[in-house]
């Protein structure tokens, strides 16, 4: 809406309100950042539109936003879809953890972790794995086993985002005073300090139930 209504342009196209200063013009934009100057007498006003195209399969899906922002800054693969509903196995999540946190360490081989029992320099997650276990943020198991195929649990996958949190030095919180809301996790249990420094961080919204034995779903990473 233009008062007074006169002609202005955007970038370089012409734009011609009408007698009541409304317009309307569709300008074609790319994924990214898009730059508009607008031109108008002698005055001139330049902004910047960031767009990001949602995958085929989260239209009007609450996480549809921010996947897209995420497949654009590399973190998720550039597929057509996304399938919120499936469960993350262990290498996918270290895959997608390590990229957000720009944790992959090209030099890593098996000389360096003698940990790691399971997961060979074939694996495709071999890299962003043993990235997350030099840094301390996730281990194997008593066996020395990663069972990357496996489903990783929502208990397990909190604690490995807290802890990867502060390597980076991202919590503003260090401990957490107040009403804890999830009722299925008691003071003892073994993923209790991490759901509170998420919580106390804003990392993960309130709920009756936290539910840490369940298998984490792509949405809710």
């Amino acid at each position: 809406h233009i008062v007074p209504s006169e002609e202005f342009t955007v970038n370089k196209v012409k734009v011609l309100p009408n007698m009541g200063g409304f317009f309307r013009s569709d300008f074609e934009a790319h994924e990214g950042v898009n730059t508009f100057n607008i031109q108008s007498l002698e005055k001139s006003v330049t902004r910047s539109v960031f767009v990001v195209f949602p995958f085929s399969d989260l239209k009007n899906h609450w996480v549809s936003e921010i996947a897209a922002k995420l497949r654009y800054i590399g973190v998720l693969d550039n597929d057509e879809n996304f399938y919120p509903k499936n469960n993350l196995t262990r290498g996918e999540f270290a895959f997608q953890l390590t990229n957000a946190f720009k944790l992959i360490d090209e030099e890593i081989s098996l000389k360096d972790i003698k940990d790691i029992k399971d997961v060979s320099e074939e694996n495709p997650y071999y890299t962003a794995i043993f990235a997350l276990v030099n840094n301390g943020i996730i281990k194997g198991d008593k066996k020395g086993l990663f069972k990357p195929e496996s489903y990783i649990s929502r208990g397990e996958a909190i604690t490995a985002i807290v802890r990867a949190c502060q390597n980076q030095g991202l919590l503003s919180k260090t401990d957490y005073e107040g009403d804890f809301p999830f009722k299925d996790i008691s003071k003892n249990h073994w993923v209790r300090k991490y759901v509170e420094l998420a919580y106390a961080n804003d990392l993960i919204t309130a709920s009756k139930r936290f539910n840490p034995n369940n298998s984490l779903t792509k949405a809710e990473f």
